[in-house]
């Protein structure tokens, strides 16, 4: 992999990961549901039967508006009898799908992601490592479960969860005892081989698991061309992260999206195109002041050389039909897709680099 030939810093923190142990502060949005009827009022809104959760369990689940079109992808964790935590990344959605759903219903639900703050610790030695913290015996947690215990004099709540492809766990605790949970974690990192990791690799993964939904199940179906959106992620991950990351991240979202969401046939020639749409995003976008000319270039480059080009001549091959006989159809598809991408982009260009250089600050990549 390119990336992790040319950034020492990424490679050494992926492999900490896949060896040893990594571990580091993110937390999700959490949004607290509570009351008699709370899990009634979940289930309103969730895929999963969330009446089967026992305490202490938790779910990867899915939110659904009533035409089944999926608005947020989550993992609820029922922490008590009648409290629940919703893990997401999309907390206005979630509070406003909570609201229309919620007439008659004995329940309350709240955003507590300032009161709590989330370390996470990956990889193959990350068992051991929490459990020389705690006194749960995690070799009876099961996925997604999570579990009230102390680090120290700390309250803490342990989940088994996280999102590296390792096994792992995710450490919750309140914001003011952040300090003494990451000092603990320092100084147990040694004996454990594991070490702090920045969050480059965890931006890039949730970047990705966007890409996925926003291009298999947020498109507008419109008779003459599909408007996906999935674009935007990979355009964030490029601002951020450069080329080297974004051809990785639009390669692994294509081969992730048809192995789980299938449409079609599985063909390679897609996933190349998905790798060099997020490289060109990077060439020119990564480190660059975000003028309309460069948006433009890296939109007409993208639609035009590597959509109309390179994809139409995928489809040749797996159509069978002449390439001359496609492109009238992708040549409208493309000048509506310009026309779309250059707005969105335009329109998220601001509060993309606003967010990429606040957390470019806190992981310290890019320079």
């Amino acid at each position: 992999m390119l990336l992790l030939n040319t950034d020492v810093n990424c490679r050494e923190q992926h492999e900490i990961v896949r060896s040893a142990a990594g571990w580091y502060y993110f937390t999700h949005h959490l949004v607290e549901v509570t009351g008699p009827d709370a899990c009634q009022l979940l289930d309103r809104i969730y895929v999963s039967n969330i009446a089967k959760l026992a305490p202490t369990r938790g779910r990867y689940t899915m939110m659904l508006t009533e035409e089944g079109i999926p608005q947020d992808d989550c993992v609820i964790f029922r922490v008590d009898e009648e409290k629940y935590w919703v893990s997401t990344l999309h907390c206005p959605r979630t509070l406003k799908m909570l609201e229309e759903y919620s007439d008659g219903l004995d329940a309350a639900f709240r955003k507590i992601t300032r009161e709590m703050d989330m370390y996470a610790v990956q990889g193959p030695n990350a068992h051991d490592m929490v459990q020389s913290l705690v006194s749960t015996d995690l070799t009876q947690l099961k996925r997604f479960q999570i579990v009230s215990d102390k680090i120290g004099d700390v309250e803490v709540k342990i989940a088994k969860a996280g999102y590296t492809g390792e096994s792992g766990y995710e450490i919750y605790c309140a914001v003011a005892d952040a300090p003494a949970i990451e000092a603990v974690l320092e100084k147990a990192s040694p004996r454990f081989g594991a070490k702090k990791v920045l969050k480059v690799l965890i931006y890039v993964s949730l970047l990705i698991a966007l890409e996925v939904v926003q291009s298999r199940f947020c498109s507008i179906a419109t008779p003459i061309v599909k408007i996906g959106f999935g674009f935007v992620p990979i355009a964030v991950c490029a601002t951020m992260f450069g080329p080297a990351w974004a051809g990785i991240a639009g390669a692994l979202a294509d081969v992730i999206g048809a192995t789980l969401f299938p449409i079609g046939v599985y063909f390679p020639g897609f996933t190349v195109s998905a790798a060099l749409t997020g490289i060109v995003f990077g060439l020119f976008m990564y480190k660059r002041k975000g003028t309309w000319p460069q948006l433009a270039s890296a939109v007409a480059v993208n639609c035009l050389c590597i959509s109309l080009l390179l994809s139409t001549y995928w489809l040749t091959i797996i159509t069978g039909n002449p390439f001359v006989a496609l492109l009238p159809t992708r040549i409208v598809q493309n000048v509506i897709m310009i026309a779309v991408q250059l707005v969105v982009l335009r329109l998220l260009q601001k509060p993309i680099s606003i967010f990429a250089n606040r957390q470019l600050a806190q992981t310290g990549h890019g320079g």
